[in-house]
């Protein structure tokens, strides 16, 4: 395995660890930056519930692979979301992070930079998924990554969907599996247009300032520390869990090893 295939898959173990990370610019945003024009909130949650939207019917297609620490692609999606775009699931997270930019920040800077850190983050997972899922299917892979593609949705052209023995998930599972989004999610966003209106940015502005006039800055530093705790804590869970895989797989190869050579 390459250097540049061995960073793209530990970019896609940790990419969670890279959305969260790229959310630190939207929170300070949220605090010090002047509130935005209600217009555009408006438009920042209409992209939230796109996004969220999307998120859940691609997760209803996928099955329960959504959320995964190393690329298996046993089937080959084709359906749903995944017949206008080969990557829903990220798309679906830059629209959410983009319309909480909108949400909660009057400065666009902090939103422009976290949705393009997240876009580079998710270009070079999109691409190390897509040589597993050609390396896996072969021809008709290569067929979906060319007539699909990879972010700006566009309807289906010739890709014709294998008749399939697995169906999508109820909205119940959905709902179970998702329920982190579902309830997180809108409060975030009230959070967001609570942090906007005028009395209470104010008063955060105010404070901040203050802060800031000290020789030391322990709101920035509790913040960085904050943010680093959360990143360093999903970064280590997703590493252990990974490991934990690895070890069961040769645990598991190991014993079949040795009922074979008793055999």
């Amino acid at each position: 395995m390459t250097g540049g295939r061995c960073a793209r898959e530990a970019l896609f173990r940790h990419r969670g660890s890279g959305l969260l990370l790229a959310t630190s610019p939207l929170v300070w945003g949220a605090i010090v930056d002047p509130p935005p024009v209600w217009q555009l909130q408006v438009v920042g949650i209409v992209l939230v519930c796109a996004g969220a939207s999307l998120r859940l019917a691609s997760a209803r297609r996928l099955g329960k692979h959504a959320r995964v620490a190393r690329c298996r692609v046993k089937r080959l999606v084709k359906e749903g979301p995944y017949s206008w775009t080969r990557n829903p699931l990220y798309l679906a997270a830059l629209l959410m992070l983009a319309g909480m930019g909108l949400i909660t920040s009057g400065h666009y800077a902090s939103t422009a930079v976290a949705v393009g850190f997240v876009l580079l983050l998710y270009e070079a997972v999109a691409r190390y998924e897509e040589d597993v899922l050609i390396k896996t299917h072969g021809s008709s892979g290569l067929q979906y990554v060319k007539e699909v593609p990879r972010w700006l949705p566009r309807p289906p052209r010739n890709i014709r969907s294998p008749t399939s023995d697995v169906s999508p998930l109820p909205w119940s599972e959905v709902c179970r599996r998702e329920w982190r989004l579902i309830v997180w999610l809108p409060a975030g966003v009230a959070l967001g247009l609570l942090s906007s209106t005028t009395r209470a940015r104010e008063g955060l502005v105010a404070a901040a300032e203050r802060m800031e006039q000290t020789a030391e800055t322990p709101f920035t530093l509790l913040l960085a520390l904050l943010a680093a705790l959360a990143v360093g804590g999903l970064t280590l869970r997703t590493e252990l869990s990974y490991r934990r895989r690895l070890r069961r797989r040769a645990l598991l190869s190991t014993l079949s090893l040795d009922d074979s050579g008793d055999g």
